[in-house]
């Protein structure tokens, strides 16, 4: 094992790889690496160069190989063979999951495949923190996918391959992008290390494979190096890497409250088309986890936007909705539960405070569908009215109150028309927003207490009296 080893770090592909491992961060705050090993080349000496490399550089990274036999067709008990010596030969721990199968999957069986792979993936990584999958696919089929989705279309953030993401709760790296399958086969031979070979990856019966057999070939003759290519898809994926960090960025600096999400007009409105694009997507994603709307939906939502109507209007798709209102976007998950589907609790200063030995009051915050009527022990009030934090004072604070009329009266009067008794008076709770008051509990709104518009965040304040 020590010759090998020093076989593998004097290698040229050792070196290459290294670089792109530390210049994409693979590895950062990485304790676990589960090893996606089928026995095939790709997977064998992303295994071997993962190995040596946190061996030489020391790295408190624990490392096993994970191989998942599909059952799919005769002889792939031999590729288990490989992938279990090698990780016997490296001296890293190992494991087999085993797909079973009711029924062979007729059609789209690579998809279902993969789709079941992972999931044995996603179980064996299961309670380990700061883990990550590693995944063999190399600068060749970052090519063919990049060209596969082009004619299915899409925009940069699908085009290539992503060097390290996290989806679906599991942080996926591929370490051999910088790097084509010539180069990986070489390296292996070099070392004098076995891999096995599926009989499938020949057939031009897969799109993948004629892209692979057919298409590409006449490419890298054109290309100056295959280098070339595969560094400028490392390079377009870092961009859009890049890009989609920001559009989150600014995502989240919109967002007002857990499970929602609002962005003011004027903030929306300094945003170009192709930002606003990204700002919603990931907007979607922070109030739906893991959801990626499709593009005619973003479109659909867009265009309502655009239309500088002062009416409230709204689109959805299966799990998120997108509303407009003259003020401002907001966007929810469909799957809000409760007595309002669109109420959220939240830690508000005043959220279930007893008042003194009067009552209790809640409070949260909520976008409203409709419009929403205001009661003698409920108010909805516009949250982006209120300028300081909630509170409770005595009425004797405020000689008078603007109603929303516009008008002034006497605290007193508007205590004695809500059939205030007279002992009470001078300490009957007010709800206020820092000095600003807006609501005598149980009854009148005040005037800086602006209502709830459809669409746009409020404050709901309950009041249950003892």
């Amino acid at each position: 094992m020590q010759t090998l080893y020093f076989q593998v770090i004097a290698n040229p592909l050792y070196a290459r790889v290294g670089k792109f491992i530390r210049s994409a961060g693979l590895l950062h705050d990485i304790r676990h690496v589960e090893l996606a090993l089928s026995g095939g080349a790709d997977s064998v000496c992303m295994t071997v160069l993962l190995w040596a490399f946190v061996k030489q550089n020391a790295l408190e990274i624990t490392l096993r190989a994970h191989h998942v036999r599909h059952h799919l067709r005769a002889g792939d008990g031999f590729d288990a063979e490989v992938a279990r010596e090698l990780a016997q030969r490296l001296d890293i721990p190992f494991i087999q999951s085993d797909l079973s199968w009711d029924e062979v999957p007729s059609s789209d069986v690579e998809a279902q495949a993969r789709e079941s792979r992972h999931a044995c993936f996603a179980r064996a990584l299961a309670g380990i923190e700061h883990a990550a999958l590693a995944i063999a696919h190399h600068g060749d089929e970052n090519l063919e996918t990049a060209l596969w989705r082009l004619g299915r279309g899409c925009g940069l953030d699908g085009l290539t391959l992503a060097q390290k993401r996290e989806q679906d709760g599991i942080t996926r790296i591929r370490p051999l992008l910088a790097v084509g399958k010539d180069d990986i086969c070489q390296c292996l031979t070099s070392l004098d290390i076995a891999w096995a070979e599926d009989p499938s990856n020949q057939s031009l019966h897969y799109r993948r494979n004629f892209i692979r057999h057919r298409v590409l070939p006449p490419l890298m003759e054109c290309a100056s190096a295959p280098d070339c290519l595969y560094r400028s898809l490392v390079n377009i994926g870092r961009d859009a890497s890049a890009v989609s960090e920001l559009a989150e960025a600014v995502a989240r600096a919109c967002t007002v409250y857990a499970g929602a999400w609002f962005c003011p007009v004027s903030r929306w409105s300094a945003l170009g088309e192709t930002a606003q694009i990204q700002v919603l997507r990931h907007a979607a994603r922070i109030v739906c986890a893991g959801h990626c709307p499709e593009a005619s939906f973003i479109e659909r939502a867009l265009v309502m936007t655009a239309v500088r109507k002062q009416s409230w209007r709204k689109t959805e798709d299966s799990r998120i909705t997108v509303g407009w209102s003259r003020d401002g976007i907001s966007v929810w998950s469909n799957d809000m539960n409760s007595e309002n589907k669109l109420a959220l609790k939240l830690d508000v200063p005043a959220s279930e405070v007893n008042v003194w030995n009067l009552c209790k009051i809640s409070c949260f915050k909520m976008i409203p569908e409709s419009a929403l009527k205001n009661t003698t022990s409920t108010i909805y009030i516009d949250a982006g009215a209120l300028t300081g934090e909630l509170g409770v004072r005595p009425a004797c604070d405020f000689p008078q109150l603007r109603t929303v009329t516009g008008n002034l009266c006497k605290t007193r009067e508007a205590l004695r028309s809500q059939g205030v008794p007279d002992a009470w008076r001078q300490n009957w709770p007010v709800l206020c927003s820092g000095n600003m008051p807006l609501w005598v509990f149980g009854g009148m709104r005040t005037l800086d207490a602006m209502p709830a518009q459809p669409g746009m965040p409020c404050l709901a304040v309950s009041v249950i009296w003892k």
